[in-house]
């Protein structure tokens, strides 16, 4: 018993010492990986939860959609295309990826850049703020400017589905129930933008959604709510917590800083890396639907499994040195997925990052972190609170 315990992987007590600023996530993974790095947790509805935290395991996870199934119920009513598989899945993905192609992610630049100079001036004048906020809402315009709405709608609605939504790895039957409830008006007000993009077609994503075709034929309505319902839930998530992921990193080194100065083309490798030190999510779950072994585990048909995202970019058999923020090491990294089902937003998200750090670093001559940030529960790697002072 005494093993089984140990070999468990318990974020609420492994995770404190991040978030309190006493260690690192590297450490952590690290000593978790050499307990155990496929760890067993008994769940209460009677299936095994599963948690895998080398790279090479979690790559073997990601690329396995018939075995490790992303069709897991989290929100009651499944999200196209996160939890749908091939080759459903490969049809969905397809047509979101050309509605939101990198060409036409960069023709919002501008606006953008707008958005985030606006934003920046009053925190810059005062000297120091939490930058969490920011971080929070940008993404929440772009989206809106990406489907033609006002903003404030919005954020309303998220920030009240977010105060009582149960944590990132609950997927229990209560959890998904408790989740829907709390979608429901954030589907209503997608259900009310897709009727009028049918009847008033524009030039913006909601429009495409609205009247998109599949295979010849118009996409049902609870595909085109699901898909919608999505793309304002995921991409502004990972995109406030990669924000994050590049301020931490780069306000806490000033070398690095000198050099991004010094030379702009280095910001997106930088925030690469970033991203790789600081995964904005570090896990989302996959069903097991037939028996495997996996690290040397078996593992159930029924089972959960959770490819652990975080760990998986810290594994010095993936990254030597992981700990080290290396802006020249160019990673292939897991902050986005790998494999199907690799985020088909991270064009958005990689734009509008670079684009607050080049606007921050043009604006200030030095950048620092003040405190502690304050970090969400774990699996979650985004802040709470993050106070940078400007020079």
């Amino acid at each position: 018993m005494a093993d089984s315990v140990q070999r468990e992987w318990r974020p609420e007590t492994a995770w404190q010492g991040v978030r309190e600023g006493t260690c690192d996530a590297a450490s952590v993974y690290a000593a978790q990986r050499a307990r155990c790095p496929v760890s067993r947790s008994p769940s209460p509805q009677g299936f095994d939860v599963w948690h895998v935290f080398d790279a090479a395991d979690v790559a073997s996870v990601l690329a396995d959609t018939e075995t490790y199934s992303s069709a897991v119920p989290k929100f009651g009513e499944r999200l196209i295309p996160i939890e749908v598989d091939p080759p459903e899945h490969t049809e969905y993905r397809k047509l979101l990826s050309r509605m939101m192609s990198p060409r036409r992610m960069v023709s919002y630049e501008e606006a953008v850049r707008a958005n985030v100079g606006a934003a920046l001036e009053p925190l810059i004048a005062a000297g120091s703020g939490d930058i969490a906020e920011l971080t929070y809402k940008l993404p929440i315009k772009t989206f809106c400017l990406l489907m033609g709405e006002d903003d404030l709608a919005f954020d309303e609605l998220d920030r009240a589905r977010r105060a009582g939504s149960p944590p990132a790895d609950q997927v229990d039957a209560d959890a998904a129930t408790r989740r829907q409830q709390l979608m429901e008006p954030l589907r209503q007000f997608c259900r009310e933008r897709l009727i009028a993009r049918r009847a008033e077609p524009r030039d913006d994503l909601a429009s495409d959604i609205a009247n998109a075709t599949l295979n010849g034929a118009p996409l049902a309505e609870n595909e085109a709510l699901s898909i919608l319902s999505l793309i304002y839930i995921a991409g502004h998530q990972s995109t406030t917590g990669g924000m994050q992921s590049a301020l931490l990193r780069i306000a806490s080194d000033p070398a690095v800083q000198a050099r991004l100065r010094a030379d702009r083309a280095l910001i997106p490798a930088a925030i690469e890396e970033a991203l790789r030190l600081e995964t904005p999510l570090h896990t989302l779950p996959r069903y097991c639907t037939r028996d495997a072994e996996l690290g040397g585990r078996q593992i159930k048909a029924g089972d959960q499994v959770y490819p652990v995202y975080g760990a998986a970019n810290l594994d010095p058999a993936a990254f030597p040195a992981p700990e080290q923020f290396d802006i020249d090491r160019k990673p292939v990294h897991f902050a986005f997925g790998r494999g199907p089902h690799m985020c088909a937003g991270a064009p958005l998200a990689r734009m509008q990052i670079r684009v607050l750090i080049e606007e921050l670093l043009a604006r200030t001559q030095t950048l620092s972190i003040v405190g502690t940030p304050q970090r969400k529960p774990w699996p979650q790697n985004a802040c709470e609170a993050l106070v940078l002072a400007f020079g």
